[in-house]
């Protein structure tokens, strides 16, 4: 989404959604902030064409949208599970590329007290779960927060990126190997949340990362690199016991909610993440960002539906060529995208890419690199191609994807990795 200005003054946005073959229409839908439950405002976004591979492009112009609203996305087409089609319009779509999102959610089980039939695609009375289900999904899903990055109050382009240090890269440009602390910014700053009592500000959040008294704790480990645990919109595991605090179940590119401690709303938490981005490098110290696009929260046939399902299943993800109800589950959580498709690879690798545009990273861990390195039958090709799409993103990213993505597959190929 891209936030515009109109000639006369009036800010508008420019929205564009990638959906499957068999879609038959996308809507563009805005939510009241006080509730977000029901829309306020919906309209038809016109189809404009169709990738090579035959997923359609729906986008278009919306006036009146001003950045802080909530908006999110429903799409209608045949709703046929044993051929793999899962369009539901009564399912809102939580905007995969959005900077902010509403709030987190905690995904409801399928049977029990506690069973609540909103975020699934079909309906929990059938067994056979080809029963299409009905119930609106409004309240429960997450909403993108509209986000303009031009005018965010950040100081500085969002645009900026930071600049590979001298030396990082060899004169055939190889990564140099350096010291990477990985951590998670919610746990470390919980734990030291008695240096953090008198600050006022809240354990567990970006701004707690980016106090002095954290700073300078990290500065004295003396590692030049760090890798933050995913910081964006994720899930709990409902098939687990215990809730995933890593945050490794993404779906989506959004500052994870829980994260921010700011009280003019959602909308900054992109602002608060550069902020933190930008000291830590006056410090002298780099950040990849974790991020894990080779599956979603979205689960296998029995999960949830707010993403990749219901703007084009058959094509977002790798399904058992005979049972399309099957998810082939090459990532160990429950599916795996299928990043060499155009629905899948548009949005992984233009994620990857706004991550580059929006936050001044020096690399992300290759998720999607080891995904295009396996053959459909998942088994782990001789030579892996480790992100032919990286140019979408900047040359630092495609240094911290070549990196990783070295260690992994070498320690998966010799039988040292998971």
């Amino acid at each position: 989404m891209t936030v515009l200005r109109t000639p006369d003054g009036m800010q508008a946005v420019n929205v564009t959604l990638v959906c499957g073959t068999r879609a038959e229409a996308a809507y563009f839908s805005i939510f009241p902030k006080a509730t977000g439950a029901t829309e306020s405002a919906i309209g038809q976004i016109p189809q404009v064409g169709n990738l090579p591979t035959g997923e359609k492009i729906f986008s278009g112009v919306f006036p009146g949208v001003r950045p802080g609203d909530l908006y999110g996305h429903r799409v209608s087409g045949p709703w046929d599970p044993d051929k793999g089609d899962t369009y539901n319009a009564h399912k809102v779509v939580f905007p995969l590329l959005a900077a902010a999102a509403s709030h987190t959610i905690q995904v409801p089980p399928l049977t029990g007290p506690k069973a609540d039939s909103r975020p699934y695609a079909f309906a929990l009375g059938d067994r056979s779960q080809r029963e299409m289900s009905e119930v609106d999904s409004g309240p429960w899903v997450p909403k993108g927060v509209v986000v303009d990055h031009e005018t965010d109050g950040s100081g500085g382009s969002s645009g900026e990126r930071r600049v590979l240090r001298a030396g990082r890269l060899t004169a055939t440009g190889r990564p140099v190997p350096t010291a990477i602390l990985e951590l998670n910014p919610r746990t470390l700053t919980s734990a030291l949340g008695r240096q953090l009592a008198m600050t006022g500000i809240r354990p567990g959040t970006l701004r707690a990362m980016g106090t002095p008294a954290v700073i300078s704790y990290l500065a004295t480990l003396g590692f030049p690199d760090l890798e933050f645990m995913p910081t964006f919109i994720s899930a709990n595991e409902r098939h687990l016991k215990r809730p995933n605090i890593w945050g490794y179940n993404n779906f989506g590119i959004a500052i994870d909610p829980q994260l921010i401690d700011d009280s003019r709303g959602p909308q900054y938490g992109p602002v608060e993440f550069r902020r933190l981005l930008r000291d830590l490098e006056v410090w002298g110290m780099g950040v990849y960002a974790d991020v894990a696009p080779a599956h979603t929260a979205e689960g296998d046939f029995s999960g949830i539906s707010l993403s990749l399902k219901l703007l084009g299943n058959r094509e977002a993800y790798r399904l058992h060529p005979g049972n399309p109800k099957k998810y082939l589950d090459f990532s160990g959580c429950l599916n795996a995208v299928d990043t060499s498709s155009g629905l899948g690879g548009y949005y992984v690798f233009n994620g990857l890419r706004l991550l580059a545009q929006w936050y001044p990273l020096i690399g992300v861990p290759p998720g999607p690199g080891i995904d295009r390195g396996k053959e459909r039958k998942g088994r782990l090709r001789p030579e892996p191609r480790v992100l032919p799409a990286a140019g979408a993103g900047s040359g630092a990213f495609a240094h911290g994807l070549h990196l990783r993505a070295a260690r992994r597959t070498c320690a998966r190929s010799s039988g040292r990795g998971p």
